[in-house]
């Protein structure tokens, strides 16, 4: 039920007022105010009803809704709509009605989708036949450019244009002051006009921001539309501050000369407020076999699941487990919601079908229904978790299922959706793109003119927080940009959230085209979404996912063996081991540098542990400061204690630390006696934006109950504030019970297969917490050989070949292959080695590629990077590489030119890359003979001109040039770390290797060389920065103080190596360096452009 609708009260006649044209920044790069801040301004003004009309769209419509209520305005739905006949412009039109906004919503969608992103097609005549209906407004809007506003004739020309496509009954003359020198010749023409068209006429403001101060924003959006600077759009900008919102009495002395307009302007108003809260979304219908209901269908499928899962009803050990069944069975028939879950349950099935790796997290995971139907992989009566978490019959807003799908896969899905319930019924999720900090100061810069170097310059070292004032930037710049900073700029799509509904959907939310192909996006993000009372499932792309297929494929093809999530073996005591240890490089969630800190405290032992490892390191229990004390009990230094006898059942899990918004909820219920939908309200309100005050709020009723309970005052406080300290970043269990089942996953494939595991995340980067130096050292330190790209050998990503012998030292790294490797561009039997991500009875997985190497378990594996990851060669390209190789093996380079045909700064890349080494070219010569190399052409060459000159004599590169080739074509070298390249200078300025470092004293102090990477200034760090340095032989933790970061993060963002100068930190198995100074030092080798990450 919507909200009961509150029309605003009448002032006195003579204050009373209606803004009925006013844009909002959701005009995008028009309006320069959100529709918060035109609320806010309205009710300071006195003005009782606020209309918000941007340009083809109703973007702004449930924020408009939810801050009018707020402060008891009236709220007025609208859109200038840009119809393409100069005449008509851009009129505004009004929803009087839920249904016109429903009809003006549906008439945007399909202009939306006629057409192409940011440039909606209208079809006149289907605009006439809604308007015909008699629930909308029409204004003339923005006047066209051009338009000659003090022609009377022209003004009634497009009067009764509008009357003909709108009807005469809603057509309204519009009269605009902005206190211009034309504006009151205009509106003397305009009152003429209508007059002659027999249209009433109102008064609007055409705002474009909420107060004046605001208008050098709006000036600078206009530009930025323009793309040209504030200069060269000086005849296009508003020529004074006054498009703002302005009460009926400072426009008392225009209105006074047109008698009556004051009064049909706030009737009309008036009557136009409406209530979104009357439109009512509805779950498509789910078919299902004849005789049965959606509610009964789903009970027999999730019955007949839960027999396999659990056992049969009548077996008493499963007796928990039916009742539980029945308990949420009944729960979602009463909520109508049976329908929800045989679509997600679809969804999986279709995914599972198409051979696409998928898992359900998030709240979901705290169902029975969801587990036995195969939807989340976690046991919610095992774990604990709370049902009411996901569900409840007092839940405000419907439940969020998230569903993880292999992200090179999760496009065969999401067009699935669109497929099996039509483009009306199906949409994505937007998301609004807003201004950051870094982009505000870019075009902040642009549209004041300053030239293209300096803007790149004073960006470079802005990310995620806006510029200090150390920052350099020049005034205008600094003040322009700060103004601009949050204001949305440009709709995007959600990371994976998608809705459906039985009435076309637009009706509910106008849906537009998204950038990416065949992808319609709704006006609206995840909030207004919820606002809107439509059920989102997200369909979310997880990297780890596709990585662990692939590597499942690899160990398949390399050892035989088959593995999928269901069949890897539970509790090894040696993986758990490893995990403790920190060597968790490529582990899903828990491979950062605080989590590899962190685990030697932790020391997991049981699947639980690491549900808890993955929520440790989290904004929530770091501010809330339950990280040490759970360390110190864990490691026994701590007693574990309760602040209340009944707080123990909610606690007990993490020894009496809360570290998960379950926790708050299950104190609510058994502390302060809290049902499970208000303690669900109260988990809403810690995760809403202004959590604190919600919160807050709600003191009162907790301690009341925990009172009656018998809580001493003492301990009811201590409750209270560990429930309170969740109100920024509290952490859902049902979220790391999830996360865990990935985590032992790849932590299992890691600790018995870690070159399928490495081999995987290259094939799949840019991914997780590393690049792929990084990874390659990994390999190596485990002792798994890696090698280059070989057009011979190489799959389209990356692969396992046979390595050394056991006895043998490792062999080459580049694009060579050992002669006891496969020679000659052969490839493994395709009939018995399946591609990574395939199988024989399913289709191709996650990015295939020939598989290098026969099946063989007497030789450990060695890891053979792609073809794909060699600059600026595609997937499309590498295939046909392979696909030709497999015809016959390569014999030379000329002949891989003359049959790919590749043009010759892909053959030049290759070459340096050292992929064409094993045709019998060192690169040198490779590198020269590439471009002159036949094939090129799709033409035959000319008689006699087949064969280019022979290749000089050259000398082969040095190790030292080879890494830099290997940095230069794929981002890594196989050959050597470039630090390697700069030890002997490195030991003569005295200092050690990370390895070296790292076995140092506490307090020890100590000056490493190498490559600073992994930089973060995490906000809940208060200025303290984090990173790693890099060299041959692995990598050291790195502590900056703020001053010690102030003074040296330009050196570690733009030098190519550095000597890091400071003293160990070692503490319960970790070992971090506390840095003092920072010195840039050279290497030979391309460095990657850095950044430094905010999480």
């Amino acid at each position: 039920m919507g909200d009961l609708l509150r029309l605003p009260t009448a002032g006195r006649p003579e204050e009373d007022w209606a803004e009925l044209h006013a844009h909002s920044a959701f005009s995008f790069l028009q309006g320069a105010s959100r529709p918060e801040e035109l609320v806010a301004e309205a009710a300071r003004l006195g003005i009782g009803v606020l209309a918000v009309t941007d340009r083809d769209g109703l973007h702004a419509a449930r924020r408009l809704h939810a801050a009018a209520r707020d402060h008891g305005i009236g709220t007025v739905y609208g859109a200038e709509l840009t119809l393409g006949e100069p005449v008509l412009g851009t009129p505004v039109v009004l929803a009087r009605s839920v249904e016109g906004f429903r009809l003006l919503s549906s008439v945007i969608t399909d202009a939306q989708l006629a057409g192409s992103k940011n440039a909606p097609v209208y079809d006149l005549d289907a605009v006439a036949r809604a308007a015909a209906a008699g629930h909308w407004a029409v204004l003339p809007g923005c006047p066209p450019p051009g338009t000659d506003r003090c022609d009377v004739a022209a003004v009634a020309h497009r009067l009764a244009r509008l009357a003909d496509v709108f009807g005469t009954s809603g057509t309204h003359a519009e009269l605009v002051d902005h206190r211009l020198p034309e504006d009151s010749v205009a509106a003397d023409a305009t009152w003429v006009a209508a007059r002659r068209a027999g249209v009433p006429v109102v008064a609007t403001g055409a705002v474009h921001y909420a107060a004046p101060r605001q208008a050098r924003v709006a000036q600078a959006l206009t530009a930025l539309r323009r793309r040209e600077t504030l200069d060269r759009a000086a005849g296009h900008l508003m020529a004074a501050p006054t498009a703002h919102l302005r009460p009926r009495a400072e426009l008392a002395a225009f209105l006074s000369r047109y008698p009556g307009v004051a009064d049909t302007t706030v009737a009309l108003g008036r009557s136009c407020v409406i209530d979104l809260g009357e439109l009512r979304p509805e779950l498509p219908e789910f078919a299902v076999p004849a005789g049965h209901t959606q509610d009964s269908w789903l009970r027999d499928r999730a019955e007949a699941a839960c027999v396999g899962r659990y056992g049969p009803r009548v077996d008493p050990g499963a007796g928990a487990a039916w009742r539980q069944l029945d308990h949420e069975l009944d729960l979602v028939a009463g909520l109508g919601l049976a329908g929800y879950f045989l679509i997600v349950h679809d969804i999986v099935r279709h995914a599972t079908e198409q051979g696409i790796w998928c898992q359900g997290r998030g709240s979901a995971a705290s169902s029975v229904i969801c587990y036995v139907l195969g939807i989340t992989a976690v046991d919610p009566l095992r774990h604990g978790l709370l049902f009411e978490r996901f569900l409840s019959l007092e839940k405000a807003g419907p439940p969020d299922i998230d569903l993880d799908l292999e992200s090179g896969r999760r496009e065969e899905v999401i067009q699935y959706v669109y497929t099996r319930y039509g483009r009306l019924h199906a949409a994505q999720v937007a998301n609004m793109i807003t201004y950051r900090p870094r982009l505000a100061v870019r075009d902040a810069a642009r549209v004041l003119g300053y030239p293209e170097a300096q803007t790149r310059e004073m960006t470079r070292h802005i990310h995620h927080s806006p510029p200090g004032p150390d920052a350099g930037l020049p005034g205008d710049v600094r003040d322009l940009a700060a103004q601009l900073h949050t204001l949305p700029r440009h709709l995007g799509v959600h990371s994976g959230g998608m809705v459906l509904t039985r009435q076309p959907i637009g009706e509910i939310m106008p849906v537009e085209w998204a950038t990416a192909e065949g992808r319609s996006v709704l006006q609206g993000d995840k909030d207004d979404v919820a606002a809107a009372g439509l059920v989102k499932i997200d369909l979310l792309g997880l990297g780890m996912l596709s990585a662990l297929h692939t590597a499942c494929d690899l160990i398949h093809a390399y050892h035989g063996v088959r593995h999928d999530l269901a069949s890897i073996p539970q509790d090894d005591p040696d993986v758990y081991a490893m995990i403790a240890r920190g060597d968790t490089i490529g582990v899903f969630q828990v491979e950062s540098r605080a989590q590899i800190s962190t685990l030697p405290q932790l020391r997991p032992t049981k699947f639980e542990d690491l549900a808890v490892a993955a929520s440790i390191i989290r904004p929530g229990p770091i501010q809330a400061g339950s990280k040490h004390p759970l360390l110190r009990r864990r490691r026994g230094e701590e007693a574990v204690t309760y602040p209340h006898p009944l707080a123990k059942a909610a606690l007990e899990p993490t020894l009496g630390v809360a570290l998960w918004q379950e926790q708050a909820m299950q104190l609510a219920i058994d502390c302060a006696g809290f049902s499970p939908g208000e303690a669900d309200r109260l988990r809403k309100a810690m995760a809403a934006k202004h959590a604190p005050e919600k919160v807050a709020a709600m003191r009162d009723r907790l301690l009341t109950g925990m009172a009656g309970r018998g809580i001493p005052p003492a301990a009811a406080e201590k409750i209270v504030s560990m429930i309170e300290a969740f109100s920024d970043y509290g952490f859902p269990q049902s979220h790391a019970q999830s996360m865990a089942g990935l985590i032992y996953a790849s932590a299992w494939i890691k600790h018995h297969h870690p070159a399928a595991l490495i081999a995987a995340i290259m094939a799949h980067q840019p991914m997780g917490f590393y690049d792929t130096q990084t990874l390659i050292g990994d390999a190596e330190r485990h002792g798994i050989t890696v090698r280059g790209p070989d057009v011979r050998t190489s799959g389209v990503h990356a692969t396992l070949e046979p390595g050394p012998m056991p006895d043998q030292k490792p062999g080459p790294t580049s694009g060579s292959t050992p002669d006891s490797a496969p020679t000659s561009g052969s490839t493994p039997d395709s009939k018995s080695a399946p591609k990574p991500g395939s199988t024989p009875d399913q289709k191709p997985g996650p990015k295939p590629g020939s598989t290098p190497g026969p099946t063989s378990g007497e030789r450990p594996p060695a890891i053979r990077r792609g073809l794909t990851d060699v600059t600026g060669l595609g997937e499309q390209a590498a295939e046909e590489i392979v696909a030709i190789r497999a015809e016959r093996p390569f014999a030379d380079l000329d002949d891989f030119a003359a049959r790919t045909r590749l043009p010759a700064r892909i053959l030049e890349q290759l070459a340096t890359a050292g992929a064409l080494d094993g045709l019998g070219l060192h690169r040198r010569t490779a590198l020269w003979s590439a471009g002159t190399a036949p094939g090129r052409s799709h033409q035959a060459p000319l008689p006699g001109l087949a064969t280019p000159a022979t290749a000089p004599e050259l000398t082969s590169m040095t190790t030292a040039e080879e890494t830099t080739a290997d940095i230069t074509a794929t981002g890594a070298s196989a050959t050597a770390h470039p630090v390697q390249h700069v030890r002997p200078r490195l030991d003569r300025l005295g200092t050690l290797t990370a390895a070296a470092a790292r076995t140092l004293a506490d307090r020890a102090p100590v000056r490493i060389g190498g490559l600073p990477k992994y930089l973060q200034r995490p906000p809940t760090a208060h200025g303290v920065a984090f990173g790693a340095i890099e060299d041959e032989t692995g990598m050291v933790n790195l502590v900056f103080a703020p001053h010690v970061w102030d003074r040296c993060h330009r050196t570690l963002l733009d030098a190519p190596a550095v000597i890091i100068t400071g003293r160990v930190e070692r503490s319960e198995g970790t070992v971090n360096v506390a840095v003092d100074r920072v010195e840039a030092i050279t290497v030979a080798t391309p460095v990657p452009r850095r950044h430094v990450g905010h999480r």
